[in-house]
């Protein structure tokens, strides 16, 4: 790894670097993207909504996602639902 003590030089290095990337499109094509254009495409986050992370279990992920799939519930919903009821009890 070369590392870079001038700031102004390691951002334009970066940015020549980072000029572009390699997203897969539809049918395996690659299509390239200017990062500008991925760097400012705003989330799609419902109004009053937000996001959590947690690190779970590969196989419980899988099971609660096949679960949610045969119920045509979204994983975020049932969570959402689950958090909830489990308030009702804890707080």
């Amino acid at each position: 790894m070369l590392l870079i003590d001038c700031c102004w030089c390691y951002d334009h290095v970066y940015r020549a670097i980072a000029q572009y990337v390699v997203d897969k499109g539809v049918g395996g094509d690659a299509r390239i993207r200017d990062i500008a254009q991925v760097e400012t495409m705003p989330k799609k986050i419902p109004e009053g909504m937000t996001e959590l992370s947690v690190y779970i279990e590969k196989q419980v992920k899988t099971d609660f996602k096949v679960a949610c799939t045969k119920q045509n519930k979204s994983m975020g919903e049932v969570v959402n639902q689950l958090l909830k009821e489990w308030l009702k009890v804890n707080e």
